[in-house]
């Protein structure tokens, strides 16, 4: 019998496959956990401090103009996404930027921990969205 050269996985790859079984391996450090709490905490320290902004700039009321909206003249992606949704549009989508900075870090985490990949993925996504402008 002749045997294949079967070689040892990297224990870095999140998922392995095998035929057509795939099973997963995740692999916990502290240095994953601690770039995981910094991340979160990054997050959250940044939307809150938006939302508890005594001048209210990143709420939809903010007067005379929402915060979002004096970013959006800076740079080439945000004066498309000014184009596309014009000032009432920009002061809808101000809020959301602190809700998805409070909530996203925490889905991510809390998905991580449970082994929703899929949750983890669009909560990563919906981070670096807030990011391309």
């Amino acid at each position: 019998l002749r045997q294949r050269n079967q070689q040892q996985p990297s224990p870095s790859l999140k998922y392995q496959s095998y035929g057509k079984n795939r099973t997963t391996k995740t692999i916990i450090s502290p240095a994953i956990i601690a770039l995981k709490l910094q991340i979160l905490w990054i997050y959250m320290d940044a939307g809150y401090g938006k939302y508890s902004d005594p001048l209210q700039g990143w709420s939809f009321h903010a007067d005379p103009l929402p915060a979002l909206d004096t970013y959006a003249r800076h740079t080439l992606g945000a004066q498309y996404l000014y184009t596309l949704l014009g000032p009432f549009g920009l002061r809808l989508m101000t809020p959301t930027v602190v809700y998805a900075e409070l909530g996203c870090p925490i889905v991510a985490l809390l998905g991580s921990w449970l082994g929703w990949h899929k949750v983890v993925q669009v909560a990563v996504a919906l981070i670096c969205s807030l990011h391309v402008g």
